[in-house]
């Protein structure tokens, strides 16, 4: 890390990186040192024997006992599952809901777990011994980060709970493992990390590599971004938290210490196709990438690409707000949703019931936030004319040359439109040292990057004089 980077973030007495490149991240000393209680998360469906061999290796972890809690969350499960006779009292299950899927059931874990630290993980999986360890310096000293591990594939048959038992506690897992090492891996994780410089590349796809088999975070960033939600099909979920941990801000860090073993082959092996069959409509409408839905005219995505927000003044009237808005709305750029932020009562009354059959379009009051989950912000004044094709330069420019913010400039009295990559903005809203909107101006600025561009060549002009109805 260079004496710039170092001095922007003591600027801001702010523990955070550029972007994601965690790597220049700098571990406080001491953070081996286990202060934080963790909450183990696992949800688990039938599996017993499974579920009683991940438990004995958590038993044997190198994490203080008194820091650790592990919640079982079962799905569904007949015959009902049960915790081991040996587990120490602060392990517990939980009864969820059948029909409900594994996001379901993380969020009812997350719901009654009492530690700052949310580790979540599958019943299939074996740690090693300071895997937990592992998992908690990442969100103990930076608090907007997920830390991803990573598993090997092991032949299950014939392995036992006692035997994973004895062996953790000896410190000898490895020793009782490595003979039953597979020749499956992930590869296709391994070769994104490769195209990604270990996911600190600026591309708008990092997320792609959160599986919800072992990560962590803390708890308050997990309830930040939303947690997690319940899709039913199987692996949409993980991939759609992924998805919102990015754009709220979130480094995502994958981190080989984070290591356990996968008990047989995983899901994607056995069912791929089907799994990818059956997710492909909820990521189309819940993952805003070019990768999992097609550019359609006029479609419309539960989360859109781009958010628009349209700023007005005490002053503006219906017909200066609605130009800018029908702008918009013809754009060639059509992936996106529209906020209208009106200050007058009267007016936004006219709004709503002009855009009421209108799904793109919402009236509210107050001040906008981060756009929250869709990848862009577009913060535009009211009265700011667009050509058609505006929002599309707008977003080649900010594809073509990466920045938090750019300020578009129509006329000599300042910025007309701006256009922010959501996660810059969400981060400058989790920093607990950013507490204005300059000072959010000033974060984005250092940590993400900013530049001025004339209006003119994305074809904004002047703000409209005021219309006078006839």
């Amino acid at each position: 890390m260079n004496g710039v980077e170092l001095e922007k973030r003591a600027r801001f007495g702010v523990k955070t990186v550029r972007w994601n490149q965690w790597q220049d991240f700098e571990l406080p000393s001491g953070i081996d040192v286990p202060r934080s209680k963790v909450s183990v998360i696992i949800p688990a469906k039938t599996g017993q024997e499974q579920l009683d061999i991940c438990l004995a290796a958590l038993a044997g972890q190198d994490y203080p006992a008194d820091l650790m809690e592990v919640i079982v969350v079962d799905h569904g499960s007949i015959p009902a599952l049960r915790l081991p006779e040996w587990v120490p009292q602060s392990y517990r299950i939980v009864r969820h809901e059948e029909g409900k899927g594994p996001g379901a059931a993380r969020a009812a874990g997350a719901d009654r777990a009492q530690g700052e630290i949310l580790m979540f993980m599958d019943s299939d999986i074996i740690a090693s011994r300071s895997m937990v360890a592992n998992y908690v310096k990442w969100p103990a000293a930076l608090e907007e980060s997920l830390v991803l591990g990573f598993r090997d594939f092991i032949d299950p048959v014939g392995l036992s709970a006692d035997d994973v038992k004895s062996h953790a506690q000896a410190g000898t897992l490895e020793e009782l493992l490595f003979p039953r090492l597979g020749q499956e891996g992930q590869d296709w994780i391994d070769n994104f990390l490769k195209r990604s410089n270990d996911n600190q590349a600026n591309r708008e796809d990092l997320w792609n590599v959160v599986v919800g088999a072992g990560l962590a975070l803390s708890r308050r960033f997990y309830d930040y971004i939303g947690g997690f939600r319940d899709f039913r099909v199987h692996g949409i979920e993980d991939t759609e938290f992924g998805f919102r941990v990015f754009q709220g801000g979130g480094v995502i860090i994958p981190d080989r210490a984070c290591h356990g073993y996968h008990l047989g082959l995983r899901a994607m092996s056995v069912s791929g196709e089907k799994i990818k069959r059956d997710r492909r409509g909820l990521l189309a409408n819940y993952i805003a990438h070019d990768r999992t839905r097609p550019r359609l005219a006029n479609a419309v995505w539960q989360v859109p690409k781009v958010r628009a927000q349209i700023i007005s003044l005490p002053d503006d009237s219906f017909e200066t707000i609605q130009a800018t808005a029908d702008d918009l709305l013809a754009s060639s750029f059509t992936d996106l949703g529209i906020e209208i932020f009106s200050q007058d009562s009267t007016t936004s009354l006219e709004l709503v019931e002009y855009y009421s059959a209108n799904s793109r379009v919402a009236v509210l009051a107050g001040s906008p936030g981060a756009g929250f989950p869709s990848p862009f912000t577009l913060r535009v004044a009211a009265g700011v004319k667009l050509a058609v094709d505006s929002v599309d330069k707008i977003l080649r420019n900010a594809l073509r040359d990466p920045k938090g913010v750019v300020a578009y400039v129509a006329n000599s009295d300042g910025v007309s439109l701006e256009f922010w990559r959501t996660r810059a903005l969400s981060r400058a809203g989790f920093s607990s040292a950013v507490s204005s909107g300059d000072e959010s101006r000033q974060f984005v600025r250092e940590m993400f990057g900013e530049s001025w561009k004339s209006g003119e060549e994305v074809g904004i002009s002047r703000p409209l004089e005021e219309v006078v109805a006839s």
